[in-house]
């Protein structure tokens, strides 16, 4: 779905200089202000995209996090 697309190019943009552990992709895509309760339900989703750009080869995980495949 587009929100998907949007996510995803969301990951990929914040991952354009450098390597980022889940924590600091959670709070580029979702911001630092993003509520308590609702960080598990943003990490899972995150652990989505980062899943599904690893099986279209767009990320991988690196040795400082996830990295993009260049």
């Amino acid at each position: 779905t587009r929100h998907r697309l949007q996510r995803e190019e969301q990951v990929l943009a914040g991952l354009q200089k450098q390597a980022m552990t889940e924590a600091q992709l959670t709070d580029h895509v979702y911001g630092t202000q993003l509520q308590k309760e609702l960080q598990p339900y943003a990490r899972a989703a995150l652990d989505a995209h980062l899943e599904h750009l690893k099986k279209s080869g767009r990320v991988r995980r690196g040795h400082m996090g996830w990295e993009r495949n260049t």
